[in-house]
């Protein structure tokens, strides 16, 4: 689901709003939302803005209520130096309390050079995290949640600009679709993945990949002289692209040149996919004339010279003998 989404902070421009995409696999729930700001992120003491959502049930509507389940990015209470990782937050308070347990992952990034800044905030969490400070999220496709999101620069955790976060209430709704693997069909599990060229030996070798509908991952691998494939783990790295999320996974240092085979294997809880893929693991192939080719060329020349010094000589050997003939 990607939808334009109100934000609190009653701005008109292009302040206001921001671009929520949110997808669940039946495990996991993944939120990514993108948006305009008026200063950047630079220290918890100089210019920096935060942006939070928080959930709660369709019974509870408004800001600070007790009930509610939130996630704040850049808010100085909570976070005081980059990176800007999320904080599972409970409760009316102000701030709301963080939560005994962590249970998002992610992080939010702003970038430009002039305002409007742009950001980006993404992170994830399970439906169920078992703990009692969250809201569980049912995916029944009926069961309603309210919820509210807001950014701020103008000072309660934030500084430098003149965004005020709570200026107006916008009673959101959202529900949690019938997971297709729930539903008697299973979504195919896609994997993209570009094996790395130029890898040198001593060097790590880092491995990326796109999964669709994808829940965990990991890599076999093994090189020219392994008789057993080593399990490496692939680490979501809670980054959208396309329809699918972005992980990455590093293999060991590889002390010689050597070709690596491996295999990606990505599962959900109703099925699973490999690839296989190989690289090539080798020192860099030298470009230009090679030091046995300057020999051959010295040697060459030299032979050269040679020829034409004596095809000279004997020129002017004939010349002479010639000239001498004429005069007598």
């Amino acid at each position: 689901m990607t939808a334009d989404l109100p934000l609190e902070n009653g701005e008109t421009s292009s302040l206001g709003s921001v671009t929520l995409t949110a997808k669940h696999d039946g495990t996991d729930a993944y939120f990514r939302v993108q948006g305009k700001i008026d200063v950047r992120w630079q220290s918890s003491s100089g210019d920096h803005f935060w942006f939070g959502l928080v959930f709660g049930p369709s019974t509870v509507t408004g800001h600070h209520k007790s009930g509610q389940d939130g996630v704040f990015f850049g808010e100085s209470v909570y976070t005081s130096s980059p990176p800007l990782l999320p904080v599972d937050t409970n409760g009316g308070g102000k701030p709301p309390a963080v939560d005994t347990s962590q249970d998002d992952l992610g992080e939010m990034k702003a970038s430009g050079t002039s305002p409007p800044f742009d950001f980006t905030a993404e992170w994830k969490r399970k439906l169920d995290t078992g703990d009692s400070q969250d809201v569980k999220y049912v995916a029944d496709g009926s069961t309603a949640y309210n919820f509210y999101a807001t950014t701020d620069s103008d000072g309660g955790g934030s500084g430098g600009g003149a965004v005020s976060h709570n200026a107006v209430t916008n009673d959101n709704v959202m529900r949690f679709a019938v997971s297709q693997s729930t539903n008697g069909t299973t979504e195919a599990i896609g994997i993209s993945h570009t094996p790395p060229s130029g890898i040198r030996p001593g060097n790590q070798i880092y491995l990326t990949a796109v999964l669709t509908n994808a829940t965990t991952a990991t890599i076999k691998w093994r090189n020219s002289t392994m008789t057993a494939d080593e399990t490496v783990p692939m680490t979501n790295l809670s980054t959208a692209s396309g329809t699918g999320w972005a992980y990455a996974a590093y293999l060991p240092a590889q002390p010689t040149s050597t070709q690596v085979r491996y295999s990606i294997n990505a599962s959900n809880s109703q099925t699973s996919r490999s690839i296989s893929y190989f690289l090539t693991v080798a020192e860099p192939v030298q470009s230009g004339v090679t030091a046995e080719q300057q020999v051959t060329w010295i040697l060459t020349l030299v032979a050269i010279v040679t020829m034409v010094s004596c095809v000279v000589a004997v020129a002017y050997a004939f010349v002479g003998r010639r000239l001498r003939r004429e005069r007598m």
